[in-house]
């Protein structure tokens, strides 16, 4: 079974590679519950462009591949 997160990066992916490869690629689940899916990015930049220029993007792609997810948030500094 593919996680939420797994098929909207495929998405994403196939929708505009460069743009997944440039942003989206570097995005890791931490984790979703009760609809609500929480990545992390690397950086504090990273998440704000996201959050700003690219969500419509992203949740675009979560309602064609997890429509399961209804919130999503980019939070900066990834989890090791």
């Amino acid at each position: 079974m593919h996680s939420e997160w797994s098929r909207i990066r495929r998405a994403l992916e196939s929708d505009n590679h460069a743009v997944f490869k440039a942003w989206f690629a570097v995005l890791q689940r931490e984790c979703f519950a009760s609809g609500h899916l929480v990545l992390r990015a690397p950086t504090v930049f990273q998440a704000d462009y996201i959050a700003t220029k690219l969500s419509e993007a992203l949740y675009l792609a979560a309602a064609v591949a997890a429509p399961e997810v209804r919130q999503i948030d980019v939070l900066p500094g990834l989890q090791r």
